[in-house]
């Protein structure tokens, strides 16, 4: 074993004295023989992560994170920043963290669980943010690595959960989830905001449609007008804008395919999560009819125009930043922002038939719905 090695293993060895302190642990994360360009296994930012992460919940095994365990628990995720999406990494940390890291203590997924339940809990809105990143990493799926108990318990906590994450989004600046290389760069990104909407299937959704649309009932009932500043309203108007933070992050990607595919993964879930969060029977204020349409009158009743106008923007641009062009995600940015009353339009005719003459008819339902698109705006046309 080298020397690196050897230094490295004793660290992590003392975080396992009962006496160590976290003053004493926030110190040694600051070695040199830790920092990212250091590492002599592939696998040691995994073991530094879990091995801290073991200190952290153990000592704080009701999950109250303030002060210096804040601290320690905001440089303790920066040792996840390497941790890819790919199925095979991330079924490596599960396992590791399920068979190595706790053998008398609960499960990293279970602390953070815990931690979620309330937001009183973690107060930083930033670290909650992380922590719900760290639950789409460490996880188990069903029949992974999980009891059926497990699941029974992580049920009862769903809709306190959701509560949380309803409150982090409403409490954050989405701007400090730009795209940045600093020490304070904030890790969750759109993977796991769509993983938290559909995390569960379709349960987690579903509490979140519930907890928006019974606040907005309750607004209307008392007052006949939204607040803007409740949570629910707060919540939808930070979630438009960080589709718009996350498409400038998307530009990032080297790949023509890979960056459209996400341009469309961000159009999809701006209309059909998103879109979907208000759903409300039996409101004489509100049309009947699909959650979409509701939406759409719940955002005129509030100034939430100049967000929704940055965000089509964001996504206009994008599709003009690489060489690959898709007709079909073109229109469907035109269509949500017509809906949304954001009337300048995205569509290049010129390329459209370009694009045509090059790759032929490809789809009838293409040509369907370039046509559908010129016709929606003949009103338009004085």
């Amino acid at each position: 074993m080298d020397d690196h090695s050897s230094l490295m293993d004793n660290i992590l060895l003392e975080l396992l004295d009962p006496s160590t302190t976290p003053e004493k642990a926030l110190e040694t994360l600051s070695y040199p023989c830790f920092s990212p360009e250091a590492y002599a296994r592939d696998n040691d930012h995994v073991l530094i992560f879990l091995a801290y992460m073991r200190f952290i919940i153990t000592r704080q095994p009701d999950a109250h994170v303030e002060g210096i365990w804040e601290e320690l628990l905001k440089n303790t995720v920066i040792y996840s920043l390497n941790f890819s999406n790919s199925r095979e990494e991330i079924t490596y940390i599960r396992n590791t963290h399920t068979k190595v890291v706790l053998a008398d203590g609960p499960l990293v997924s279970t602390w953070l669980q815990k931690a979620l339940a309330t937001h009183n809990k973690c107060p930083n809105p930033y670290i909650r943010l992380e922590l719900f990143r760290l639950i789409r990493i460490l996880l188990s799926k069903k029949n992974e690595n999980m009891s059926i108990d497990e699941w029974d318990c992580l049920r009862t906590t769903l809709e306190c959960v959701c509560g949380t994450f309803i409150h982090t989004i409403s409490r954050i600046q989405p701007h400090h989830l730009y795209p940045s290389d600093g020490k304070d760069k904030v890790l969750f990104d759109f993977t796991d905001l769509r993983f938290i909407f559909n995390i569960y299937e379709v349960q987690m959704y579903e509490y979140l449609q519930k907890v928006i649309s019974d606040g907005i009932i309750e607004q209307w009932k008392n007052d006949n007008e939204l607040d803007v500043d409740s949570d629910e309203a707060r919540f939808i108007a930070h979630c438009i804008q960080l589709i718009g933070i996350f498409t400038v992050g998307a530009n990032s990607i080297p790949d023509p395919v890979t960056h459209m595919t996400m341009i469309y993964h961000l159009c999809n879930f701006f209309k059909y999560n998103i879109g979907k969060l208000i759903f409300i029977h039996g409101m004489n204020n509100l049309p009947s009819g699909m959650p979409w349409d509701q939406f759409r009158y719940v955002l005129s009743q509030l100034p939430f125009k100049p967000y929704i106008t940055a965000t089509i923007n964001e996504l206009r641009s994008a599709m003009s930043s690489k060489c690959i062009y898709s007709s079909s995600i073109a229109i469907r940015i035109d269509n949500i922002a017509q809906d949304l009353g954001v009337y300048t339009k995205t569509y290049d005719l010129p390329r459209l038939l370009f694009c045509r003459q090059v790759h032929g008819p490809t789809s009838v339902q293409r040509h369907d719905l370039l046509t559908m698109h010129l016709a929606s705006f003949a009103c338009d046309v004085e």
